[in-house]
């Protein structure tokens, strides 16, 4: 009997058949040539004799209608579903050139930065899918497809959501509790124990049983029957992991045994928390732009109108950013309310502005006390010479009135202009004693000659009488302001 999928038959009335790709319990693979749009595709045909089986039908449409919904560029891309002429249902899935995990596996562990990505992309799938309720349940690296990208960079590609779960409508029935689904190497515990129990988190143990392989090279567990795989994945021993792990980065190795937690409540709650702790020791950059996005998609799905918020503020990261490991809370990078930088910016102003208000006013009362000073000891000058050239020239100081002393310089004021008429007589200026060999003033510095400003402008005699003298108080008095 011919296959129908033989290359050169038509499938559909619009798909060339090229080459079988590969065959599973649900269906078979095959690589086809769309006429009209002149595109290579994938197609996945329903085995024939799964085809009275309605559960297994519905179980094969489930699939497109999971896989359409999820518009990550990590999913492979549904583009039409339909039945053939025998009545088997199809889907036509974008076609993917490359190799799956399991293949680059055989050549051994990806180097650290690699692998990392490729698991981020899967939490970027997954983030998704668990955003719209789909539990994958068959998480392993061979429905994990490694393309190349047109900037040359790897992406892994989500495959076969044939046995997933919804938690809620109508496919929720799908699934029977006495049904054990998923390849067994990477089925966490409460899934073997019965298929309802599978959620989010048991996605979380299969991604971190993919991560410890493609670190490590080698499942975690492995075993020749079904029975003891169960028993080693019930009481996995984490210390045995971590010595597996020994070449790995500490941290790294704890984010992997964290994933595979016995206890559901041990491991991460959500792909954004994995996501998170793998950001340093993925690549630079790119690590931290698949964390953002799978948090904002789990940010999206808890709105209630279903809309992003108003405002995304992610600005972009140059390098690495290190996130803590074990920093699980998505509040912590919610966005800034609208106008929190232009009032933090006005704030500023006002305060840049009393800052300088404050220094301009400390400046001008220097500068006011500084021009006082000046304008005193020019008053008093003028006044001095005033005194000699009569009332026509007053100063605007009295002349009996004491000038104010210069705090600044001991330096004598200048004499007064003698008079034509009345040229005074010199002034006898009598010498300080000298003072004996270690003799102090009563401020313990010793007795100089000294004269003040105020002195020196202080007129020898009353209108034209006698010079005066400075007494023995004055001396001590000026030797004490020194």
């Amino acid at each position: 009997m011919k296959s129908p999928f033989e290359p050169g038959t038509i499938l559909a009335g619009k798909y060339r058949v090229e080459r079988v790709l590969g065959a599973g319990g649900m269906g078979t693979v095959v690589a086809a040539h769309h006429l009209q749009l002149d595109e290579k595709v994938a197609i996945k045909v329903l085995q024939p004799a799964l085809l009275e089986n309605d559960e297994a039908t519905a179980r094969f449409l489930r699939e497109a209608r999971a896989a359409v919904r999820i518009k990550s560029e990590y999913v492979a891309r549904v583009s039409d579903v339909g039945s053939l002429e025998s009545g088997a249902p199809y889907i036509v899935m974008e076609y993917l050139e490359g190799e799956d995990l399991a293949d680059m596996l055989t050549r051994g562990p990806l180097p650290t930065e690699q692998a990392v990505e490729l698991v981020l992309q899967a939490c970027e799938a997954l983030g998704e899918a668990h955003a719209l309720g789909i539990v994958h349940r068959d998480i392993k690296p061979a429905n994990l497809f490694c393309v190349r990208r047109t900037d040359g960079l790897l992406a892994t590609k989500l495959l076969d959501f044939g046995i997933s779960r919804v938690t809620s409508g109508a496919d929720l029935a799908l699934t029977s509790s006495s049904v054990v689904m998923g390849s067994p190497q990477y089925m966490a515990p409460e899934q073997m124990l019965a298929a309802k129990n599978a959620d989010a988190r048991s996605d979380i143990w299969a991604l971190g049983a993919v991560l410890f392989e493609v670190l490590v090279g080698q499942p975690p567990v492995a075993a020749e029957t079904f029975a003891e795989l169960v028993i080693q994945v019930t009481s996995l021993d984490p210390t045995k992991l971590a010595m597996r792990m020994r070449n790995l980065p500490p941290e790294l190795a704890r984010v992997a045994l964290r994933c595979l937690n016995v206890d559901a409540n041990g491991r991460y709650q959500s792909v954004g928390e994995l996501a998170l702790s793998l950001v340093p020791f993925g690549p630079v950059g790119r690590a931290q732009l698949h964390a953002d996005r799978v948090l904002r998609i789990a940010r999206v799905s808890q709105h209630p109108s279903g809309a992003p918020p108003a405002r995304e503020e992610h600005a972009a990261r140059p390098g690495k950013t290190l996130m803590p490991v074990g920093r699980t809370s998505m509040d912590a990078l919610a966005p800034r309310k609208p106008g929190s930088h232009l009032a933090l910016l006005i704030a500023s102003g006002f305060v840049s502005v009393a800052i300088a208000a404050a220094w301009w006013g400390l400046a001008r009362s220097g500068a006011t006390e500084a021009g006082l000073d000046a304008m005193g000891d020019a008053s008093v000058s003028h006044a001095a010479s005033g005194a000699q050239e009569g009332p026509t020239r007053p100063g605007p100081v009295p002349i009996d009135h004491a000038p104010r002393p210069s705090a600044v310089s001991n330096v004598a004021a200048p004499m007064p202009r003698p008079s034509a008429d009345h040229a005074p007589e010199p002034q006898a200026v009598e010498q300080a004693p000298k003072a004996e060999p270690g003799a102090k003033s009563k401020k313990g510095k010793n007795l100089v000659k000294s004269t003040s400003t105020a002195d020196a402008a202080r007129p020898a005699s009353d209108a034209h009488g006698p010079a005066t003298t400075p007494t023995d108080a004055d001396k001590h008095e000026l030797g004490g302001r020194l």
